[in-house]
């Protein structure tokens, strides 16, 4: 089963170049967690990826709630020898140590940390991360937009104004079951008119509990406007 995984990975990174991508982030195979030999599993998924491709590659420090594991120093430094790792995307969801520690590994290397903290956004830049790649800028994209502006800018004030909105979206949007933020992702962006009606439903997400969607709701119609 570990090696299917492994192939098909490898024949969508092929596809992927051939059809102009112009990288691919690889996804952690959360077998290998537990795998004595995990480091070296996990480092020789990369290289095949990046060998049938011939694309600059990003890792994937996600959490195990959707299906990763968390990437630890001795990985990283292994990972990140890699002349085709260009960089590391975090997505700890609430592993603060975890995430810095990364941050710092990713850095150490020369390599561009991601991150796609949700709920450590504001923080995560604070500790270093220079790009995003984050679930809750697909709706009310400003909100990101904002705090990344401010980061880049120096703006103190308005980044941790704008930090504090986005914590807000956050909380009306990234919480337990973590897989269902895809579901009110949509709802915001439904409510937004980014996407109509019919296009606003996760069919393999968990069933939303009630007030959810009214959560979501309450959050947009009280944010501050920028």
């Amino acid at each position: 089963l570990l090696n299917d995984k492994v192939a098909a990975m490898v024949a969508g990174a092929r596809e992927a170049a051939e059809l102009g991508a112009d990288g691919v982030m690889v996804f952690p195979i959360t077998e290998l967690e537990t795998s004595p030999d995990r480091i070296m599993r996990t480092v020789d998924t990369h290289h095949q990826i990046a060998d049938a491709s011939g694309l600059p590659l990003i890792g994937f420090y996600l959490h195990p709630e959707a299906g990763g594991f968390r990437y630890d120093v001795p990985l990283l430094d292994e990972l990140l020898a890699l002349d085709s790792v260009a960089g590391v995307k975090m997505a700890s969801l609430f592993d603060a140590v975890g995430t810095q520690d990364a941050i710092d590994a990713v850095r150490r290397h020369g390599r561009l940390a991601i991150t796609g903290e949700d709920r450590m956004f504001g923080p995560s830049l604070m500790w270093g991360c220079e790009a995003a790649l984050v679930g809750i800028a697909a709706a009310a994209v400003d909100l990101t937009v904002d705090v990344l502006d401010a980061w880049m800018t120096g703006d103190t004030g308005g980044f941790v104004a704008a930090s504090k909105t986005l914590d807000d979206f956050a909380k009306a949007t990234f919480y337990a079951p973590i897989e269902g933020y895809v579901q009110r992702m949509l709802w915001a962006a439904q409510i937004e008119g980014l996407v109509p009606a019919e296009a606003a439903c996760d069919p393999f997400g968990p069933t939303p509990a009630d007030g959810e969607r009214a959560l979501v709701e309450r959050f947009l119609a009280s944010r501050p406007l920028t």
